[in-house]
C-alpha cells in the first residue's frame, strides 16, 4: 500500500478499507495464477468518496490506482470500469455572454442528438463544460480562451456491450468471487478479462474523439484545435484500474487538477509518481476528492452517511453533506502537488460553465446515466 493522502479522518478510514481490497486483489490473482501474487493500491492525495455506491461496496474509492500481479488476466468488476477524461480545446474567440454560451451548448446537444450516435452526459455527476481563459503564455499553453470538458464514454457503461457489472451484460455468466472475512471481491478472468481490457483500452481513444466531436459542435466556427485529453478513469494496462487517477505517458509533461465548480482549474506538471513498474506511464491526482464530516459506514448492501442510507441504485450525490473538498480550506501546493511531485504550470479561470448541479438549459435532448 502506498498512502499519499493527507490523512484526514475520512481518508484514514478509507485507507483501512483499501487494505482489505488490496488483500482481496492479491487473493484473486493468486487463486487464478496458482501461485502467490502481489497487489498494491496507491491512495492519492484526493482519495475520497465515490458517487457510485456499487464501486464503494466493492472496495474501490475515487483517487486510487489499483494494481495486481497475475499470470492469468483478471479484472475486478466492482471497480465499475469505464473511461472518463478531461479535454482542452483552443477557441479563436469566446462567447460574448452566458446566453451565447448556453446557445453553444444547446447547439451541441441538438446536433449531437441528430447527427451522431453519442449520448450527451456533460450534465451528469461531476461532468461539465466550461469556457476558460489563461492570461499568460507558457511553454505548455498559449494565452487565450479554451473549451474545457469532462465526461465519460457512457455509450459503453450499463448497456449489454458495456463494462459495468449489470445482471445481463456480456460477461455476467463469467463472474467469480473471493472472500476474506465478510469482504468479497468479484472478478472475471482469462479470455473475458482479456476482452474487457481490450475494450477498456479502446475507449481511451474513443472518448478522446468523442470529446473532440462535441467540442467542434459546441464551438462551431470558434473551434481551433484540440490541445490535450487526459483520462483519469479506466485501465492503464491489463493489470491495473485507475479510479479518478490520471495516467500519462513518460514524455507527457502536464495534466489537469480539477478543483470546485466555477473555480480555477490548474495545469500541473505530471510529476514523478510511478504508476507502471516498467515506466510506461505515471499517475497524477485528478481533483480534490469528495469528503464529508459525517460518519461513513460500509455494509454489505448499503453505504451510510450519517443517518442516511444509500443502496446499489442510489448515487452519493444525493447526500447533502457530501461535497468536494473546499479549495479555501486545504493547502493544494502541499497536500496535492508536492505530495505527487507536481508543480502548478498554468491556471484556467472559468468564464461560463454548464454542469448537472447548475441546470441552466431546457431541452428535449436524450439524457444518459453516465
Amino acid at each position: 500500500m502506498r498512502d499519499l493522502t493527507h490523512s484526514d479522518p475520512l481518508q484514514a478510514a478509507l485507507v483501512t478499507e483499501l487494505r482489505k481490497t488490496e488483500a482481496l486483489l492479491s487473493l484473486a490473482a493468486s487463486t487464478e495464477s496458482g501461485r502467490t501474487c502481489g497487489a498494491e493500491i496507491t491512495a492519492l492525495p484526493d482519495l475520497g468518496l465515490a458517487n457510485n455506491i456499487q464501486r464503494m461496496l466493492g472496495g474501490f474509492f475515487t483517487g486510487g490506482l489499483y494494481r495486481w500481479e497475475t499470470d492469468v488476466p483478471i479484472v475486478p468488476i466492482d471497480a465499475t470500469v469505464n473511461v472518463c477524461s478531461v479535454s482542452l480545446h483552443k477557441l479563436s474567440d469566446p462567447p460574448e455572454d452566458e446566453d451565447e454560451f448556453l446557445a453553444w451548448v444547446a447547439r451541441g446537444i441538438a446536433v449531437g442528438d441528430s447527427e451522431t450516435s453519442y449520448d450527451w452526459n456533460f450534465d451528469r455527476g461531476n461532468h461539465f463544460i466550461s469556457v476558460v481563459e489563461t492570461g499568460t503564455d507558457s511553454r505548455y499553453l498559449m494565452r487565450g480562451h479554451y473549451l474545457l470538458m469532462h465526461s465519460s464514454a457512457c455509450e459503453f457503461k450499463k448497456q449489454r456491450n458495456g463494462l459495468y457489472p449489470t445482471p445481463n451484460n456480456w460477461y455476467a455468466g463469467d463472474v467469480r468471487a473471493v472472500s476474506i472475512g465478510d469482504k468479497q471481491l468479484r472478478y472475471i478472468s482469462g479470455s473475458p478479462a482479456e476482452k474487457f481490457h481490450e475494450l477498456a483500452r479502446s475507449l481511451v481513444q474513443f472518448n478522446e474523439f468523442r470529446h473532440e466531436v462535441f467540442a467542434r459542435l459546441i464551438a462551431d466556427a470558434q473551434y481551433e484545435f484540440s490541445v490535450k485529453t487526459v483520462p483519469h478513469y479506466g485501465m492503464p494496462d491489463a493489470s491495473s484500474v485507475a479510479v479518478g487517477c490520471q495516467w500519462i505517458a513518460p514524455e507527457d509533461e502536464w495534466a489537469f487538477l480539477l478543483t470546485q465548480p466555477d473555480r480555477d482549474v490548474y495545469c500541473v506538471a505530471s510529476g514523478d509518481l510511478l504508476g507502471d513498474p516498467e515506466g510506461n506511464w505515471r499517475i497524477s491526482p485528478h481533483g480534490l476528492g469528495n469528503t464529508t464530516a459525517d460518519r461513513v459506514t460500509l455494509e454489505s448492501d448499503f453505504v451510510a452517511v450519517g443517518s442516511e442510507r444509500f443502496g446499489l441504485g442510489d448515487e452519493l450525490s444525493a447526500a447533502p453533506n457530501v461535497h468536494v473538498r473546499d479549495l479555501d480550506e486545504i493547502d493544494v501546493e502541499r497536500d496535492y502537488l508536492r505530495a505527487s511531485g507536481s508543480d502548478r504550470l498554468a491556471t484556467l479561470t472559468p468564464l461560463f460553465s454548464y454542469y448537472g448541479r447548475r441546470p441552466m438549459l431546457t431541452t428535449d435532448s436524450k439524457r444518459s446515466e453516465g
